[in-house]
């Protein structure tokens, strides 16, 4: 298995370890989030700084010139694919979270809008969403960012893989 490979597993596993017990969380008390997404944060660049720092130690070629292996056609093609996927993702995760939102929006919100509108009385806020509803809302979006860079490693690792088995 080579640098770049060793680099899409320890990538893609660390998102997982990291945000599956953070949205497990998160989505069941979405109020809790600035603390909570602090601490992930913090706990995958911990993963990611000590997994490449035992990586580039354990990897042979790095220890004898010092500099990282640099990428070949084959790594740049690869990569290329993969961000096509995660990206294709990502548009679809965006389209789809777009749609949910325009048509999930709660029916007092109009009401309010049509009420407003009937009384000519623009004197407070006319569109009401909750705060816990909102950022429900924005983690499912956060969400699909993070589906989108597990897809992303995934198929890197999927490409070499491919290679390596034929």
């Amino acid at each position: 298995m080579g640098f770049q490979e060793k680099n899409a597993w320890a990538c893609g596993c660390s998102i997982l370890v990291v945000f599956m017990p953070y949205f497990g969380f998160v989505f069941s008390y979405p109020m809790a989030y600035i603390p909570l997404f602090a601490i992930a944060v913090f706990a995958l660049v911990a993963l990611l700084v000590g997994f490449h720092i035992i990586n580039s130690i354990a990897t042979a070629s790095i220890r004898k010139s010092g500099a990282v292996p640099p990428t070949d056609e084959l790594d740049r093609i690869i990569e290329l694919r993969a961000a096509r996927l995660a990206g294709m993702v990502l548009a679809i995760v965006v389209l789809s979270w777009s749609i949910a939102a325009m048509v999930g929006i709660p029916a007092e919100g109009v009401n309010n809008v049509v009420a407003a509108n009937a009384k000519q009385e623009l004197t407070h806020s006319v569109f009401a969403i909750q705060v816990t509803s909102a950022i429900y809302w924005i983690h499912l979006l956060f969400a699909g960012f993070v589906i989108s860079n597990i897809v992303y490693y995934g198929s890197i690792v999927a490409g070499y893989r491919r290679l390596a088995n034929g």
